[in-house]
């Protein structure tokens, strides 16, 4: 008897979602901002802006397929020791946290602009 789950997504799935949404939302909202504070070079600002996240993409990939039964607080534990894990691990706890409370404020906004115009922001959150 297996355990695949019929409702349940893949790791890749996953990915690939998260990636969407990234790119999604930013091509629905980044635009706007980055003329209003680069003007002309805003492509470059966008590409530029794209390698960072992608290159830490493809570094989180290669260590997770070298060390394949560690979480990311393992991982870094293990890479960095202890108290270096501690100073990596809750600044970036608290950038996901407030990331995705920015993120939710964003789609939350592009619902209500394209979608749901009288629905109120507490009804859509």
């Amino acid at each position: 008897m297996s355990n695949y789950n019929e409702s349940a997504i893949t790791r890749y799935q996953y990915m690939h979602i998260i990636i969407g949404c990234m790119i999604g939302t930013g091509i629905l909202s980044l635009p706007r901002l980055t003329v209003n504070l680069v003007d002309q070079d805003a492509w470059f600002a966008v590409i530029l802006g794209a390698v960072l996240p992608s290159t830490s993409i493809i570094l989180v990939h290669m260590l997770r397929r070298k060390y394949p039964d560690m979480n990311f607080v393992d991982l870094s534990q293990y890479l960095t020791g202890r108290i270096l894990s501690t100073l990596f691990v809750i600044p970036f706890i608290l950038y996901c946290i407030m990331a995705s409370g920015i993120i939710c404020r964003i789609f939350i906004e592009v619902v209500k602009l394209f979608l749901l115009k009288h629905t109120p922001r507490v009804i859509l959150v």
